[in-house]
């Protein structure tokens, strides 16, 4: 296993290295979060930055990687805030990002492990969760069987299911040669309590008149 990590970040890095084109889940993911229109947006797993260099000067960037060598990468060729860290154990606060996405992220993680990566995306973020995740290829008779490197399918649906947010878009959906499972959370936003304040006025009449002891008003 641990071969193949390595592996698979080498072959990163000379995909960066050669400039070679970004697969079509690329466009597909840019696309989704254009037409959301975040201010600012966090991918977990981001590699060297694929997806987050077509959306610089559209949102502030934040990216997170286990690799400190695809950290580097992206802060050498991406204007944003890059770091090292667990997809199980992100270090930002609550509610932090307006989106936050992985795109073939969670199919490389275990799955006694996958759940806590799910919730962590949803716990940092302020409103929209997106999943584009690797399930297999399309001449796949089997998907579980038929993946790429470490790879494990999990159930999107199930892991999402208990999860308190709206599920905007559910599809599998294939880019090129390979499925993928795409899923958009919509978290329930809280409304602050309308705090109305009761003030009475006492109107003064607009007419009186008093004549001795006897006092009219009108108005």
């Amino acid at each position: 296993l641990l071969m193949s990590i390595e592996q698979h970040f080498e072959d990163r890095t000379k995909e960066f290295e050669n400039k070679s084109e970004p697969g079509p889940e690329v466009a597909f993911v840019v696309d989704f979060v254009q037409k959301l229109k975040p201010k600012k947006v966090l991918e977990i797993g981001m590699n060297y930055g694929r997806e987050l260099k077509k959306l610089e000067g559209q949102a502030l960037l934040y990216g997170v990687d286990s690799n400190e060598k695809m950290v580097d990468l992206a802060r050498s060729h991406i204007k944003g805030r890059f770091q090292r860290a667990d997809a199980c154990c992100l270090p930002y606060e609550n509610s932090t990002f307006g989106l936050v996405y992985t795109c073939g992220l969670l199919s490389h993680i275990p799955p006694e492990r996958v759940y806590e990566a799910v919730m962590e995306a949803v716990r940092v973020s302020k409103k929209y969760v997106l999943f584009v995740e690797y399930c297999g290829t399309r001449q796949s008779k089997n998907n579980v069987y038929n993946c790429k490197k470490f790879t494990w399918v999990h159930d999107y649906e199930k892991l999402v299911s208990t999860i308190n947010a709206f599920i905007k878009y559910n599809k599998n959906v294939f880019l090129g040669s390979d499925l993928y499972h795409v899923i958009l959370l919509e978290k329930p936003q809280i409304q602050q309590k309308e705090i109305i304040t009761e003030i009475r006025e006492e109107k003064k009449p607009k007419f009186q008149i008093k004549i001795g002891k006897f006092e009219w008003k009108f108005g």
